[in-house]
């Protein structure tokens, strides 16, 4: 059961697929669409636009490469910014 910190206005979460030292993976709804997402959640560091941000838009539109969707910054329970990266969903056989 996901806790109250993985409330994203727009996005119904599912379960966490991944967690590493920086975040964590949700498989989500976006209820807008209907569509399934990935959203990667990470601490915002600092006052900059995240590094991956700008890379990840540089190569959107490349071939084999997981499309981000959208960004957006929300606010955990303990007041923390979170930048938020919205992927389309792409099913691991893993």
């Amino acid at each position: 059961m996901l806790n109250h910190n993985h409330i994203i206005p727009r996005f119904k979460p599912i379960c966490i697929r991944g967690a590493g030292a920086f975040g964590y993976v949700l498989e989500a709804i976006d209820e807008n669409t209907g569509l399934k997402v990935a959203i990667k959640r990470t601490h915002k560091v600092g006052r900059k636009l995240s590094r991956e941000f700008s890379i990840l838009e540089k190569i959107n539109e490349c071939e084999n490469v997981v499309k981000m969707l959208e960004t957006f910054y929300s606010v955990n329970d303990d007041g923390k910014m979170i930048q938020n990266i919205v992927f389309e969903y792409v099913e691991s056989k893993i």
